[in-house]
């Protein structure tokens, strides 16, 4: 052993100590992620009802509608609300001229986010972001967002 050994023996131990701690973060986020990721989903299941009723009340109007949910290419959550502000179109045969109002769960920011998509309209595009709780998720909340969703939707319709 010379007296350089230790120089390296310290290095070894330092660059351990330091994966041993990025694990342990990732392992900690992961976590975070899943345990954001479920509270979405649970509270996703309790408020697709209104989005079910805003999608029978379109279609009941004439205009096509669908509410979808499940992961985008990133695992984020989503529950989505669709229409078309035309009436009587065949749904899905051109979804470039289709409104999305999309509640999605950002798994790396840990927030809630309300995305309003209106394909044939980019100008009214608008996110909004919602820092997650259960409140912010309340049917109060969200059926005000909608109302504002189908009436900016229907009003970019008239202006076409």
């Amino acid at each position: 052993m010379t007296k350089f050994d230790d120089v390296f023996q310290e290095y070894e131990k330092e660059k351990m100590k330091r994966i041993a701690e990025e694990n342990a973060r990732a392992l900690e986020d992961a976590a975070e992620r899943e345990e954001f990721s479920n509270s979405f989903l649970a509270a996703a299941a309790s408020i697709k009802p209104l989005f079910t009723e805003f999608a029978t009340e379109a279609r009941r109007h004439g205009f096509p509608s669908a509410v979808e949910d499940g992961s985008d290419q990133h695992g984020n959550p989503y529950l989505q609300a669709r229409f078309f502000p035309e009436r009587y179109v065949v749904t899905n045969t051109d979804t470039s001229r289709d409104c999305a109002f999309i509640l999605m769960a950002n798994l790396a920011e840990r927030k809630v986010v309300a995305d309003n998509r209106f394909h044939l309209w980019p100008e009214k595009n608008c996110t909004r972001n919602i820092t997650f709780t259960k409140r912010t998720l309340s049917k109060t909340t969200l059926t005000k967002l909608l109302y504002e969703f189908m009436r900016t939707a229907l009003e970019a319709r008239d202006e076409a």
